[in-house]
């Protein structure tokens, strides 16, 4: 069965950053960075400074503030990301700043301040405790239940989760507490389309998402085209920016009023997220969402650690393996003698159950491989087909339909080109590795269209649908192509130093 990919065809290409529109529970000031003017404003901000915005544009941002804003705490690179939090006093209402500097302009976005703030000591003390229980985890799963039990206690939220990308961007819930009286979804897959590329893209800017009430009417901003850019407000790195319509609906469709979103990112590439959810409005402040931020960054820097440690570990595995192969290629002088003198070490060098070597018309086998016939036809089929010199593949019948016959036996393969011509591989063959996604709803109605085939609505049912995987073995590791490209590099030396008659 093939799953409809909404996020390419679709949702990935939605401009979710220039829609003009934040979220109702702040308000957006745009200033000209020369001398402060207010050029474009959120229109509901005749609530907090009490005139019209139509009286309020071409003033001067001093005039409504009761300390002056000190441009010199701001970064002075306008493609920085960075926002600079100030509190400031407006007709004796304290509000939180956060201000952020463009080549022309500052964008100013401000909410309510908390009236019960912590002092440094206070949150320090909690976040040393929190960030020594999840330093305790030493391995991926204590990590996971650690990060996500600790960070509930921090959020007061109903659900956390820790939703993983795979290499399709589908993300799979791989750690959940959940308190809402609702599903659960640990374990649960869900398709690109949910959080599309545009979306995604922004985590890279942004290390978190706030949506305090799904249940929300946006907020215009006035006048509709900046003054300066003279055109739609990029709003990609504001907090308050709105999110599109179709989200609210998904979230209520979950049952979900709150919902807030923190970035995971390995080796700067969006890893996963921690995801938040509430049954009814939640308006965090900006100090708890810092302390989400530092806890989500903590768990990030442990994670890597145990991530760089299974590199580590398959890398030195792989390497003593192939090391052993390699002593043998510089011993004897029969290529065929070396590689299968140690068998053992060619089969767990590549983590396969079987391999085939073609070399001068003869077919040299090893373990649990296809019959005769079928290894022949597939290496008429590679010789025909313009495929990489190292070739690795776990769903062989999707490109080779003989396959399917052997599929318990080879439905991945590890191809090793020696001599295309001759017909000379190297072939390791991987059996079939049957399994079950359950997904979080149908992928394929993740998108509902209305009949004018514009307007369209998320899925309205998360109930668990099953796909069953048949015919694909585990993915080929890049540590295991790395090794094998190696291997081809010393199988051509050897060729070289031993030249066939």
């Amino acid at each position: 069965m093939i799953v409809k990919n909404y996020d390419a065809e679709f949702c990935g290409k939605i401009p979710i950053h220039h829609i003009n529109l934040i979220q109702p529970h702040g308000y957006l000031l745009v200033l000209d960075r020369n001398d402060q003017r207010i050029v474009q404003l959120s229109e509901n901000i005749q609530s907090l400074f009490g005139k019209t915005p139509e009286e309020i544009i071409g003033t001067n941002f001093s005039e409504w503030i009761a300390e002056p804003l000190d441009l010199t705490k701001l970064s002075t690179n306008a493609n920085s990301h960075q926002k600079t939090p100030y509190y400031l006093t407006i007709y004796e209402q304290r509000c939180l700043a956060l201000v952020q500097a463009k080549e022309k302009y500052l964008i100013v976005e401000l909410t309510a301040a908390s009236g019960d703030r912590r002092d440094f000591l206070e949150i320090y003390q909690t976040l040393t405790y929190y960030f020594s229980v999840i330093e305790e985890a030493n391995d991926l799963p204590s990590l996971l239940k650690a990060t996500v039990e600790q960070i509930r206690l921090v959020s007061g939220f109903d659900r956390v989760m820790i939703y993983q990308f795979d290499e399709n961007w589908n993300g799979k819930v791989i750690a959940e507490v959940n308190h809402t009286g609702k599903t659960d979804y640990l374990g649960q897959q869900f398709p690109p389309s949910d959080i599309p590329k545009t979306a995604r893209d922004l985590y890279q800017r942004n290390p978190y998402r706030l949506i305090p009430t799904s249940r929300y009417e946006p907020v215009k901003l006035y006048p509709i085209v900046n003054p300066i850019t003279l055109s739609f407000m990029d709003l990609s790195d504001c907090h308050l920016r709105s999110v599109p319509k179709v989200h609210l609906e998904y979230l209520q469709n979950m049952g979900v009023d709150a919902s807030m979103s923190v970035r995971i990112l390995i080796d700067n590439r969006l890893w996963g997220l921690i995801s938040f959810h509430h049954n009814t409005p939640k308006y965090p402040d900006f100090e708890l969402c810092s302390q989400l931020q530092l806890l989500a960054e903590f768990f990030t820097r442990q994670l890597a650690n145990l991530l760089n440690k299974e590199h580590f570990d398959l890398s030195r595995e792989i390497s003593m393996h192939k090391n052993a192969l390699l002593n043998d290629l510089y011993e004897k002088e029969s290529l065929e003698e070396a590689l299968l003198n140690q068998q053992e070490h060619l089969l767990k060098l590549f983590a396969c159950d079987g391999a085939a070597l073609i070399f001068q018309n003869k077919l040299h086998l090893l373990g649990k491989v296809p019959d005769d016939e079928h290894i022949q036809n597939f290496v008429f089929w590679l010789q025909e087909k313009n495929v990489d010199r190292v070739f690795a593949v776990n769903n062989l019948s999707d490109l080779f339909e003989e396959a399917k016959a052997f599929a318990s036996v080879a439905s991945g393969m590890l191809v090793i080109e020696i001599d295309k011509d001759h017909g000379n591989y190297l072939i390791c063959f991987r059996p079939e590795h049957p399994y079950t996604i359950n997904w979080g709803g149908n992928p394929n109605e993740a998108l509902q269209f209305e009949s004018d085939k514009k307007n369209y609505h998320p899925r309205n049912s998360f109930v668990i649908w099953r796909q069953q995987i048949q015919h694909t073995s585990l993915a080929w590791k890049n540590e295991e192509l790395l090794a094998a490209s190696d291997l081809r590099h010393y199988l051509f030396e050897h060729l070289r130093r031993h030249p066939l008659d």
